[in-house]
């Protein structure tokens, strides 16, 4: 499991950024389908609600979309992108994942008749 920073999504697409020199890039190029997954941690047992989106992931090349990308990131998150800007994207980059698959779980519909 690997952690993502903010992220942003277009439809089904969603992108986040990270370093060109970590794992999670190693591993996305021997496997390039992921699973991003979204749980609430602060969540009762008996309400446990998550998500899970699976797709192929991909770097975006420098261009306009990946100019659109770092505009949405820099609105939902600033600091975040004040911080990638002190070393930039000679060290940084941008992934795309389209999803293909999406998966919930709800404890809660489990758990309404006791």
């Amino acid at each position: 499991m690997r952690e993502i920073g903010p992220f942003v999504n277009d439809g089904l697409d969603i992108y986040f950024v990270t370093r060109m020199d970590s794992r999670k890039v190693r591993h996305i190029n021997v496997n390039s389908f992921v699973t991003l997954y979204f749980p609430n941690t602060k969540q009762d047992a008996k309400e446990f609600r998550s998500v899970a989106v699976t797709g192929k992931a991909a770097r975006v090349p420098e261009g306009n979309e990946f100019n659109g990308v770092l505009k949405k990131l820099d609105g939902k998150s600033p600091g975040y992108m004040k911080y990638i800007g002190k070393e930039g994207f000679k060290i940084w980059t941008i992934y795309k994942m389209t999803a293909e698959s999406l998966q919930s779980t709800d404890y809660s519909k489990i758990n309404q008749n006791g």
